[in-house]
């Protein structure tokens, strides 16, 4: 994201998702039961944007 602002707006407008699931609040915390299996999780801004996140555990 290229501004605070415009990644609120994108959460506000529904196009945020986390997993499967979509953020709706914009202080929301990102956390390990987020996790899938492989320990990563796949942030989603909008139809095109894609960001797979890998966790290391120690």
């Amino acid at each position: 994201m290229p501004s605070k602002s415009e990644a609120r707006r994108l959460v506000q407008q529904g196009g945020a998702l986390v997993g499967d699931k979509k953020i709706e609040d914009e202080k929301a915390v990102i956390d390990a039961s987020c996790l899938d299996g492989n320990g990563a999780v796949m942030l989603r801004a909008g139809k095109k944007r894609f960001f797979r996140i890998i966790a290391k555990l120690a």
